[in-house]
């Protein structure tokens, strides 16, 4: 009982293995099918195999179908050509001739069908064809063929009484050129008017042809050429051809929606028909517009040249916006929503006559715009004598501010801060001619008190004015009156000549060459009225 068991698991074993090696070597190898033939003349195994003209394999083997009489003809298809289309349960397959020494090949068409034909299938005849060469047909011509075929003749006379249709049928399947010719005269009945129109416009066609013959010799030529050019591409030309039923089949639906659209375009062609008379006048308008247009093209051009420098610079800039908003969409829909708020005319503060559009006034991007410009404008000072800018910003030690003392203190840094033309420096490395000693607001004030003093001295010591009409010498100073303040004057006259005479520099004696000029007592009217004239500068 064991050694059936075993023996029993052995051959289990090995049927499964020659199953699945089988079942591999049948998915991964070449598909072979079989095809019944009524005449297998001039196929030889090793012979082509081509599917729609290109080869695709070759025949393989060759038996005789003792029940039917018909010749089976096995062929393989080669996968690794690249030519390989699967065929169809609708496949039809004919003889045809390799060359004029008798060679033959099978050529197949696929098929359409959506059923796929099995491998290892058999092709029966009526989906097949043999084409019986020429020179079988020119041999019947000659002897011992021609009394053969009498003989023939003669004795099927009696066998086929009657039997016509079979006859017919026989005949057509065993010359399929009679066939082709059947359906070539069907064609031509049918195609009368147009023969009859060929023949008459022919002999225009053939005169046509003779009066351009140069033409008619340079397209020989490039035929040739082209013929040639295709021989040398020869086997892209074949995977383009494999490639093309796939591609009429993916072609198919496309076709199909591109109907639907063209159906569901009719209402708006017609509407663009109804347009056409307006459409041409716009187009008849455009060419002024066009011409008038070109300038502004050209300097739009001439724009992007440095626009595009500043769009490559801004790169880096927007890369950096780009990540920075990635992670801030709350903080960009704030900004979005005050940036448009900014922009909003509606929002303005007060109307503007110069704000674009009627009573409107300038939104809030405008007058930071605005506010920019005009503190641009008030730090810059520029006419027909020169440039200055009126504010100078820094973001160092230079930026504080720093007297004439400082800088005899500290010249290294301005060394570093100044900002100077020239070796010479008025106030610190040489003279400051524009302000001398005494010419300041304060030492004039004191200048002119100063000046009052001397004159009052110098009036005492003169002794009393005369007395036919001339005023009266002021007394001698009272003790009481010792260190009070003197009242001033109604008009104060060292004010007045600063505010007409500016900063500029007025000349000041000193006290003791003021005392040497003034008169010593007595009472000369000449002495007075020089003084006088000395005081008022006449």
């Amino acid at each position: 009982m064991r050694r059936i068991l075993l023996t029993a698991l052995v051959l289990a074993t090995a049927g499964a293995f020659a199953l699945l090696a089988g079942g591999a070597k049948e998915g991964e190898g070449n598909p072979r099918y079989w095809v019944q033939l009524d005449n297998a003349f001039g196929l030889i195994e090793g012979a082509d195999f081509k599917i729609a003209g290109v080869r695709a394999g070759q025949l393989t083997q060759m038996k005789l179908d003792r029940r039917n009489k018909m010749a089976l003809v096995e062929f393989e298809v080669d996968k690794a050509s690249g030519n390989f289309s699967e065929l169809r349960a609708d496949v039809f397959c004919e003889t045809r001739p390799q060359s004029l020494i008798g060679e033959y090949f099978i050529d197949c068409q696929p098929g359409r069908s959506e059923r796929r034909l099995k491998e290892g299938a058999t092709i029966p005849v009526s989906r097949t064809a043999t084409t019986i060469p020429a020179d079988l047909v020119n041999n019947i011509l000659r002897l011992p063929q021609r009394d053969r075929l009498r003989i023939l003749l003669n004795e099927f006379g009696t066998g086929l009484a009657a039997r016509g249709e079979d006859l017919n049928e026989a005949i057509r399947r065993g010359v399929p050129a009679l066939r082709e010719t059947d359906r070539l005269l069907a064609i031509l009945a049918r195609e009368n008017r147009v023969l009859a129109d060929l023949v008459r416009d022919g002999d225009a066609v053939i005169t046509a042809l003779a009066n351009n013959r140069e033409n008619v010799g340079r397209f020989v030529v490039e035929a040739r050429d082209t013929a040639v050019a295709s021989a040398n591409r020869d086997s892209e030309l074949a995977a383009t051809f494999n490639r093309l039923p796939r591609f009429l089949a993916e072609l198919e639906p496309t076709m199909r929606e591109l109907g639907r659209v063209a159906d569901n375009q009719t209402p708006a062609l017609r509407d663009l028909n109804a347009s056409a008379g307006q459409l041409e006048r716009f187009f008849d308008n455009l060419g002024p517009f066009a011409d008038a247009s070109r300038p502004s093209f050209r300097s739009l051009a001439d724009a992007s040249k440095v626009g595009r420098q500043a769009v490559r610079a801004a790169r880096p800039t927007v890369s950096e916006l780009r990540r920075f908003a990635a992670h801030t969409p709350e903080l960009g829909k704030n900004l979005a929503i005050v940036l448009e708020d900014l922009a909003d005319r509606d929002r303005a503060v007060e109307k503007d006559p110069r704000a674009p559009g009627e009573n409107t006034g300038f939104n809030g991007l405008e007058n930071i715009l605005g506010y920019v410009f005009w503190q641009s404008q008030a730090i810059n000072i520029f006419d027909r004598n020169g440039y200055i800018l009126k504010v100078a910003v820094y973001d160092n030690h230079c930026a504080r501010y720093t007297g004439i003392e400082s800088v005899r203190e500290h010249p290294e840094d301005h060394e570093h801060c100044a900002s100077a033309l020239g070796p010479t420096q008025p106030g610190i490395n040489a003279p400051d001619t524009s302000n001398p000693p005494g010419s300041t607001a304060r030492a004039r004030a004191e200048r002119v008190d100063r000046d009052a003093d001397i004159v009052d001295r110098a009036r005492n010591a003169a002794g009393p004015p005369p007395t036919s009409g001339a005023a009266p010498a002021p007394g001698p100073v009272r003790a009481q009156d010792q260190g009070r303040e003197r009242p001033k004057p109604p008009i104060d006259l060292g004010r007045t000549i600063d505010e007409v005479l500016g900063n500029l520099p007025i000349p000041v004696p000193r006290p003791d060459a003021l005392e040497g000029t003034l008169p010593r007592g007595g009472n000369d009217p000449q002495a007075s009225g020089q003084l006088l004239d000395y005081l008022l500068g006449s």
